[in-house]
């Protein structure tokens, strides 16, 4: 979803990675008008959306580290959305933020299948290790869930593979499963969808988009 031209990412998405490297002082920055001005405490999310703070840069640059060292600082609780196991890096400032103020940690998967995670989520740990992770972040006392979506349209969301996505996330004792369906935006979202399905299953690309990348997608 993060490539639709909605959200004015430039080059080429998931290759071309621009690196906030001032979100620290940033966020210092709105936390100190906080203070002046109290809020209603809530989670502050950190990842997810259209970026993963946990993706590979975070392990040089350690931003998503500094920014939980700061919510531990001023005791702010923290949702933490990823597809990375570099998480567990983390586990044990996780461990204290939440002694503190609260810590919830979820992983995104599409399926808890390897085959399918390495087809529609290159790059991003196998579905099986992002649930390990859970495992051993819940082994440590940490809130745990899933969000899984985007469930694919005649790929990941027939009955079978839902059951067994569902009894992959029982067995590690994720506290929630969320689910949500796939949206597909007209330019190079759908494009890059259509050309990674073609190769996956081409049965399911409209005739009207083999080779072009275009039009709707129309699946029984």
């Amino acid at each position: 979803d993060g490539r639709a031209e909605s959200y004015h990412v430039e080059g080429e998405f998931g290759r071309d990675v621009v690196v906030k490297t001032n979100a620290i002082d940033v966020l210092r920055r709105e936390l100190r008008v906080r203070r002046r001005r109290p809020t209603p405490r809530s989670y502050v999310f950190v990842g997810g959306g259209v970026g993963d703070s946990y993706q590979p840069l975070e392990a040089h640059y350690g931003l998503a580290r500094q920014a939980l060292e700061m919510l531990l600082e001023v005791g702010l609780p923290a949702h933490v959305l990823t597809k990375s196991s570099l998480v567990e890096r983390d586990l044990d400032l996780l461990c204290a933020l939440h002694a503190r103020a609260g810590v919830i940690l979820s992983m995104s998967l599409s399926s808890a299948r390897d085959d399918l995670g390495a087809s529609f989520e290159p790059g991003c740990a196998r579905p099986s290790r992002r649930l390990e992770t859970l495992r051993r972040a819940k082994q440590r006392g940490l809130p745990t869930g899933v969000y899984l979506m985007p469930v694919i349209p005649g790929v990941s969301d027939g009955p079978e593979l839902i059951d067994e996505s569902l009894a992959r996330c029982a067995e590690v004792g994720v506290d929630f499963v969320v689910c949500g369906g796939m949206t597909l935006k007209s330019g190079r979202q759908r494009t890059h969808f259509l050309e990674v399905l073609a190769r996956y299953a081409p049965e399911l690309v409209p005739e009207a988009a083999h080779g072009e990348g275009v039009g709707p997608l129309l699946l029984e």
